[in-house]
């Protein structure tokens, strides 16, 4: 009998594979298991779903409290609570915030660094995280969404904080997550805008009723470990992103020195070693480094133009692209008013008050110069 022929091909196609369909099921900040969809409620409709409880694997959940044996690792919880902060680095990328997990962010070590006054407030509070949860819930009587385990993405101003006031009105309904005799919530989402044109959907009014039908504890075995579903840069990773420095980010990698391998110019392989990092040495790396050095603006990189910005303490947000920064800096170097912030007032570097694509972004849900840019749009 002829021996069978052992492909070298197939084990490497077969991962690649496999990590396509891993990516192609990403959300961003979200990789969601395979069969696991997301839950997108529909602005202006009432529905109904249920939410499972799922395992904790996070050991500094945001509702942990260990007197009261809540959200602790390995027990059920019906919500991960976690913080993100939005449009960071060239492409614009939500990322969650690692103090979600109890590890220091360098976007809240900035902020807070930085934050000092009322002024310093208004110019960085783009940068704030903000607050968002994850729930496994299973939609019920719907067209579009089958009746199977989903989950839902939602800014707490969206949906939570009107969920946990409803859940005071009534001690039985601190019931709902219960397998048999729960409760089912009922959602009415209202058609949110500023503009009349685009919608975004907003709890209105939310409702308990008792499920006409119980789960069977097999069905827990199915649900996700929504923890686990968040994808959490490393320190160095998110640094990086965050100054717009030219280094590869590894989802699955999340702490600095297994990324040391990374073949990248001292400097940058420095600061990835760093765990604190500190704006004098970053500084005497790049003046250690004269082939580096531009002192052209035109051909200085983003990560230099940073430095350069907090170097001579200039009021410029830095969380722009090259181009913007370098005009920032011509102007301050020319005595030129600065201009960016003026017409970079959106936060998420969208153009504020845009009346074609005012309220098109999901950024605009929650942002917090709503208001005054629906004044600049009528």
């Amino acid at each position: 009998m002829a021996k069978k022929r052992i492909s070298k091909w197939k084990n490497k196609i077969k991962g690649a594979a496999e990590k396509e369909r891993r990516n192609s099921n990403a959300r961003g900040y979200l990789s969601l298991p395979e069969g696991i969809k997301k839950f997108k409620p529909a602005h202006g409709k009432t529905e109904v779903f249920d939410i499972l409880p799922y395992i904790v694997s996070n050991p500094r959940h945001l509702n942990r409290d260990e007197e009261e044996n809540i959200a602790l690792v390995g027990e059920q919880w019906y919500r991960s609570p976690f913080k993100i902060h939005r449009d960071i680095g060239e492409k614009k990328e939500n990322v969650v915030c690692p103090t979600s997990f109890g590890k220091k962010c360098p976007i809240c070590d900035d902020y807070n660094a930085q934050n000092k006054s009322r002024e310093d407030y208004e110019r960085l509070k783009h940068l704030k995280a903000k607050s968002r949860s994850l729930f496994a819930v299973v939609p019920k009587g719907h067209k579009e969404w089958e009746e199977d385990i989903h989950v839902m993405d939602m800014s707490d101003y969206l949906f939570y904080d009107l969920f946990d006031k409803e859940l005071k009105e009534d001690e039985e309904y601190y019931g709902f997550l219960d397998l048999e005799d729960g409760y089912s919530i009922k959602v009415r989402w209202d058609s949110s805008s500023m503009n009349k044109k685009d919608f975004y959907a907003e709890a209105g009014r939310i409702d308990f009723k008792k499920r006409e039908d119980d789960y069977k504890e097999e069905i827990l075995k199915r649900v996700p470990k929504l923890d686990d579903l968040l994808i959490v840069l490393s320190y160095a990773d998110l640094e990086a992103l965050y100054l717009g420095m030219d280094i590869a980010v590894d989802e699955d990698v999340e702490e600095p020195e297994k990324v040391e391998t990374v073949e990248e110019p001292v400097r940058k392989k420095k600061t990835i070693e760093k765990e604190e990092p500190e704006e004098e040495s970053t500084d005497e790396e790049v003046i250690g480094e004269p082939e580096e050095v531009e002192t052209d603006i035109s051909k200085m990189k983003k990560s230099h133009l940073v430095l350069m910005i907090k170097e001579k303490g200039w009021d410029i947000n830095t969380d722009q692209k090259a181009a913007d920064l370098r005009k920032a800096i011509e102007n301050k170097l020319n005595g030129v008013p600065d201009e960016i912030e003026k017409t970079n007032r959106c936060p998420f570097g969208f153009v504020f008050g845009d009346k074609e694509h005012f309220e098109c972004h999901d950024e605009c849900d929650d942002c917090e110069e709503w208001s005054d840019c629906a004044n600049e749009v009528v």
